[in-house]
């Protein structure tokens, strides 16, 4: 008998084992085991040895595993209400079973499985103590929009000009929306109490422009830390670029490709920038930490209206181009970008993706929505904050710009 023969029943038992140890660990205090490891072994071997014999035996070895996950429940209920060993015992007869199709996938997923068995007390421990009931609501409607809303949106072109793909749009607001919650975890974790810098990055994920507006107005007050402040705006422009890195990969890797040296050498410059006036700034008290934007981790209209901004610049973008060319598509999304950086870039990757523009153009016209932007967030921090806050936001900010033309001018970006 060759050893490719047994090698699956191996792998299965061995799998079935790996998560019976992990319920025999998590029993140890005194627990009700529905299930031992030698149990969880044998079942992942059925499993497999099923699956060797047909898929009808598949279905009768599953209704076996459940009557006994049925009977476990029965015995333990008692003293413990909770199904997980008995999920645990069928799922691991299904892990055995795909190890027959696709070993790899299988223990793949047995490792995912462990894992969150094991981290039973972490993950109790952090909806008791670090989740409140807005921020659960919100990732309900966030894997509403990621897991239900996109996978019944159409993927083809539709609309005036052929320019909308609603499946290709929604794509792009679920990237966003996924980045902003990861900006506002990053507060969490880090404390409010050292939380301007962060916040304003954070806030960036969501708008520069108003996280901008939120630190000059912050400024106004008396005892306002300044320089703390003008720190946290320029952690919000940081975010863009780090936010265009990520969903330009999802939009169009090919402008990503030409765009990403200009990128990298706008988000240096800004974290020195940042970095540098955050530290010469700090020390004292934290009264700064009242600027910190209060913003959900997720909001529907946002979504929304970002996924609206989206689709008016696609059309208006291949209106400008089928009127006036190429200096059609770059004017329109120039305008764009005053009211906002993110739709017109990618809605530009988009038109590529699409083939309905060329590289160097959408390039341009990224660069100019850009640009426009920069200059949205200097009015906003002049208007908030009064010149003290504005002059020094504009200084900052002119490095990253000349550093952004000069790059593209030297890689050939432009074509």
């Amino acid at each position: 008998m060759e050893l490719s023969t047994i090698t699956p029943f191996i792998e299965a038992t061995a799998l079935g084992l790996g998560v019976g140890l992990e319920r025999e660990w998590d029993s140890r205090d005194g627990g009700e085991l529905a299930a031992g490891s030698r149990t969880f072994a044998l079942v992942g071997l059925l499993g497999c040895v099923a699956a060797s014999l047909g898929p009808y035996m598949v279905a009768a070895g599953l209704l076996a595993v459940g009557a006994i996950g049925v009977v476990a429940y029965m015995r333990t209920a008692i003293k413990d209400i909770g199904a997980t060993t008995e999920v645990a015992l069928v799922l691991t007869y299904a892990f055995g079973a795909l190890v027959w199709r696709n070993a790899q996938l299988a223990l793949g997923l047995a490792v995912v499985a462990v894992v969150l068995l094991a981290s039973k007390r972490r993950i109790h421990g952090l909806t008791e103590s670090w989740l409140s009931q807005v921020e659960v609501d919100d990732a309900i409607r966030f894997f509403v929009i990621a897991f239900v809303v996109l996978p019944v949106l159409p993927d083809r072109a539709l609309g005036p000009y052929g320019a909308i793909n609603p499946y290709h749009i929604w794509v792009l607001v679920v990237a966003m929306t996924g980045i902003s919650w990861l900006g506002y975890i990053a507060v969490r974790l880090v404390g409010a109490s050292k939380g301007t810098l962060v916040a304003g990055f954070a806030g960036g994920f969501i708008s520069a422009s108003a996280t901008t507006a939120s630190m000059g107005s912050a400024s106004r007050q008396p005892g306002a830390r300044k320089g703390v402040l003008l720190a946290g705006a320029i952690g919000a422009s940081v975010a863009t670029p780090v936010q265009l890195f990520l969903v330009l990969g999802v939009a169009s890797p090919t402008v990503l490709s030409d765009m990403a040296a200009p990128l990298a050498v706008v988000l240096t410059i800004l974290v020195a920038e940042g970095a540098l006036i955050f530290f010469l700034a700090r020390g004292g008290d934290h009264d700064s930490d009242k600027a910190a934007p209060n913003r959900r981790p997720f909001s529907l209209i946002p979504a929304l209206t970002l996924a609206a901004l989206i689709t008016v610049v696609l059309v208006v973008s291949r209106w400008g181009a089928e009127a006036f060319g190429a200096a059609g598509t770059v004017a329109t999304t120039a305008l764009a970008g005053f009211a906002d950086a993110h739709a017109p870039v990618l809605s530009a990757a988009s038109l590529v993706t699409a083939g309905s523009l060329s590289e160097h153009v959408a390039v341009l016209a990224g660069s100019a929505a850009l640009l426009t932007n920069t200059v949205t967030k200097a009015v906003l921090a002049f208007a908030s904050g009064g010149a003290r806050f504005g002059t020094p936001f504009v200084v900052l900010m002119a490095p990253p710009v000349a550093g952004f033309t000069i790059a593209l001018f030297a890689t050939g970006a432009l074509g």
